[in-house]
């Protein structure tokens, strides 16, 4: 597998830390207190039926320094959201490789006091650090991503889940919560001084939305998902803290867009 790097930007990640993590599959050591996810032994692969689809799931994505890459990050995004999900890499079907998403089961049961699980689809994570169409910034967009899961884990935890889906029938409030959030953590990152050119993400988010209205997984306009993501930059970058703070403001936010639109 090439060495890429998932950086804000394809040079810089290094010396940022950015990254995302992983709850291994394989057995882990978690300090709950820490908020920290920690990859240990060798490569771990298995199959597990996910709703109808037979999926596989690994500990690693085959490039040790991009595992280390993704575990900083992880933990880092643990720590904002309160959470600690179990994190795995998606790799088979090759539809849900190019996916990402968070589910509100643990699929990491060596991973003590995991309740949720984040799945990163292989080749969407290989796909973004390409950089095509991202201004050179492949990272920002894997660091979305991750963030908008870590997000939904984080709605999982709280009333939020709940209180969003009775704001429509479909998922749309959920999803432009967990942009909302993600944006919030980019701009946390943002302030404490990370290079970064949001536009990249946004651009991502844009290009992501559907005009869907009825169908139940419509997830947002281009323009509303653009929204979200960028009032909850802002909120990073005003350094609103913690989370719960952010979440409200994400929440009224998210009232407000559907209201427009009712």
């Amino acid at each position: 597998m090439p060495e890429y790097t998932i950086g804000l930007s394809r040079r810089a990640f290094l010396r940022t830390g950015l990254g995302l993590a992983l709850a291994a599959c394989c057995p882990t050591e978690v300090l709950a207190s820490e908020r920290k996810v920690r990859l240990k032994g060798a490569l771990c692969a298995r199959t597990i039926k996910l709703g109808t689809e037979m999926v596989t799931i690994d500990s690693s994505t085959g490039e040790k320094i991009l595992d280390s890459q993704l575990s900083m990050e992880a933990s880092r995004l643990a720590r904002v959201f309160e959470v600690r999900p179990g994190l795995v890499i998606l790799k088979s079907p090759d539809h849900m490789a190019k996916n990402a998403l968070a589910v509100p089961s643990n699929y990491v049961p060596e991973c003590r006091g995991c309740k949720y699980t984040v799945m990163l689809g292989q080749t969407r994570v290989v796909n973004e650090l390409q950089e095509v169409n991202h201004r050179g910034w492949g990272g920002i967009t894997v660091a979305g991503i991750m963030a908008h899961e870590f997000a939904h884990i984080y709605q999982f935890n709280t009333e939020y889940h709940q209180r969003l889906e009775q704001l429509d029938i479909t998922v749309k409030p959920i999803e432009l919560h967990a942009d909302f959030l993600a944006g919030y953590h980019l701009g946390l990152k943002r302030r404490s001084g990370t290079p970064m050119d949001i536009g990249a993400w946004m651009d991502g988010v844009y290009l992501l939305g559907d005009e869907e209205y009825e169908r139940k997984d419509h997830h947002g306009t281009p323009e509303e998902r653009r929204r979200a993501v960028r009032v909850g930059y802002r909120t990073g970058v005003e350094g609103r803290q913690p989370v719960s703070v952010a979440a409200e403001i994400g929440y009224n936010t998210i009232r407000e867009i559907m209201q427009m639109n009712s």
